[in-house]
């Protein structure tokens, strides 16, 4: 009597596990299995998301890699003839000036002294009469050379001319000339000229490129590049001070195109007085 009692409580026992088992199943085909495909999808969802943001950080970075790759590039030289050479990139669409590159020696620079006067209004060109810290007033821009009368040669040369602030070309806002400022083109050019004359054989490649933002008539920036080369074409690296990059051998110098005492809009070249 007691074995049949104890094998009927297996039986219901086993009865009541089953159907537990049955029920969770038809937890699980029913409302169960979608709410746990809905955990499962919002988890896949926020892998997703994570993913996503680890590419647009990856993105970014690469985007800033780049940048600095663009930083570091080096306008190819001129080829070495051992002889004076020059280029100039031809105006684009809207008459801009971009790249002016010449290779010569200390005895290729011009003799003749330059006219004082250019007649050719660059893109961009106005003038103003502002007001400096001395309280005098003096011309914000200038006609600017890309690569200087004092290696090209070139006085109204339409390819190597940019609008460009007094301060960047001459380095000062006041007139005259101010050729310890290493913000402005004068410093560099000056001791460029320096570096010919006390290397008789060598030659400089020098090039001088102007950047603008897309339609703007005026380049917010000019960079120079600068090298030596002995008189077998073997490049030598050469030191100015001032706001120099190093390259390998190639010095780079970039220069903003603006002046303390004005507001440019590089879009049509007008300013105001700060």
């Amino acid at each position: 009597m007691a074995k049949k009692e104890k094998n009927a409580k297996r039986n219901i026992v086993f009865i009541f596990e089953l159907s537990v088992i049955i029920a969770f199943f038809l937890f699980l085909l029913t409302g169960g299995l979608n709410g746990i495909g809905k955990q499962l999808g919002a988890f896949f969802n926020s892998q997703q998301s994570t993913i996503k943001s680890i590419d647009k950080v990856n993105q970014s970075k690469s985007s800033d890699e780049s940048k600095a790759e663009k930083d570091t590039t080096v306008l190819q030289l001129l080829p070495f003839q051992n002889q004076r050479q020059l280029a100039m990139a031809p105006l684009d669409h809207l008459g801009r000036a971009t790249l002016s590159h010449i290779q010569l020696r200390g005895s290729d620079q011009p003799t003749e002294k330059r006219e004082p006067r250019l007649n050719y209004n660059p893109s961009g060109w106005h003038n103003y009469n502002f007001v400096t810290s001395t309280g005098k007033k003096a011309w914000l821009n200038n006609r600017t050379h890309l690569v200087g009368y004092q290696f090209s040669g070139l006085n109204d040369q339409a390819e190597n001319l940019v609008t460009a602030t007094s301060y960047l070309n001459k380095g000062t806002v006041e007139a005259g000339m101010d050729d310890s400022n290493p913000k402005g083109m004068l410093y560099y050019e000056n001791r460029l000229a320096d570096w010919l004359h006390n290397h008789p054989n060598y030659y400089l490649d020098y090039a001088v490129k102007a950047s603008y933002r897309q339609d703007d008539l005026v380049p917010y920036e000019l960079t120079l590049q600068y090298v030596g080369l002995d008189s077998d074409g073997k490049e030598l690296q050469i030191k100015l001070g001032g706001r120099e990059t190093y390259i390998s051998n190639v010095t780079k110098v970039t220069l903003n195109n603006t002046s303390p005492n004005a507001t440019i809009d590089y879009t049509t070249g007008t300013a105001t007085q700060k």
